[in-house]
């Protein structure tokens, strides 16, 4: 079900840099269907569970976005499109906001950081490649597992990992810096030295120059929804699954297990440098503080 809401403001800032410390989120709610997806709390400030099915669309975006960054008080901070929802999800097939946000940042020169499980990106490629000329502008896949029926699964209404990798070749050609988040490694379905071997290679075939990973977490709502799923898809999997997870993180034990093959698989496809947020598209005085009024 898909909703109209008037957006109130877009430029969002949280002090943890998260890509960067400012977000817009086109869109409350995400059709990606992720089992593990940590931001259905959102949806608690609207009183309504369906997270997944009820997206709210927020029509008016790409005019409070250029009423905000057209004032004299915003900086050009880099900006991630989709902190607690996909700017490209499905939904945007039909409601297009992104070419209009888009030109917005065009308009005022301004630093992007796009964030996606979708292929739809491309839709938009000259757009991205006419700010990637002006600004940095940096695309990012997200990624867990190249195995088709675990991700059917997992993250049922995204692109496949293996195009949503294949992507970052043209972004690159583009302009734009690139980079994979190997997210969430999710233990005995994702973890495997094959699994993770493949996403390096084709991480390293289509010239990404970013590759980051991370465990499952399983904070707040995210859990029983994420156990659920592991019941009826995975059940042979669900005690040990719960015994890594006695609490929101995995265990100690396993993720210094986990370690050594990371650093392993990053020596041997990369190097990979640690990744830096976009620089403001000019330098803010060193005594200046940051407001969004």
């Amino acid at each position: 079900m898909i909703r109209e809401v008037q957006a109130k403001s877009a430029l969002h800032y949280h002090e943890q840099t998260f890509a960067t410390n400012w977000d817009v989120n086109i869109y409350r709610g995400c059709g990606h269907g992720c089992v593990y997806c940590f931001a259905r709390y959102t949806h608690r400030y609207l009183d309504d569970p369906e997270f997944f099915t009820a997206i709210y669309v927020k029509s008016n975006i790409a005019e409070v976005l250029d009423r905000e960054m057209s004032r004299k008080s915003w900086k050009k901070m880099p900006v991630n499109l989709g902190g607690v929802t996909d700017a490209y999800q499905p939904a945007e097939i039909e409601n297009r906001l992104m070419p209009e946000v888009l030109r917005i940042f065009i308009k005022h020169r301004n630093p992007l950081v796009i964030v996606t499980k979708s292929i739809l990106p491309l839709r938009d490629i000259d757009l991205i490649s006419e700010l990637a000329k002006l600004v940095q502008v940096d695309v990012f896949v997200s990624v867990s597992t190249l195995d088709e029926n675990i991700r059917k699964v997992t993250e049922p209404d995204s692109a496949s990992a293996a195009d949503r990798l294949n992507m970052l070749a043209d972004f690159s050609k583009a302009g734009c810096r690139t980079g994979v988040l190997i997210m969430p490694i999710i233990p005995l379905l994702t973890d495997s030295e094959e699994n993770l071997r493949g996403i390096f290679e084709l991480a390293r075939k289509n010239g990404a120059n970013f590759v980051e990973t991370g465990t499952l977490h399983l904070r707040g709502s995210t859990r029983d929804p994420f156990m659920k799923a592991i019941r009826q898809n995975f059940p042979d999997h669900l005690q040990k699954i719960a015994e890594i997870y006695p609490g929101a993180n995995a265990d100690e034990l396993y993720k210094s297990s986990l370690r050594p093959l990371i650093r392993r698989l990053k020596s041997e496809y990369g190097p990979w440098p640690e990744f830096t947020p976009p620089p403001p598209s000019f330098e803010l005085p060193q005594e200046q503080q940051l407001s969004l009024f």
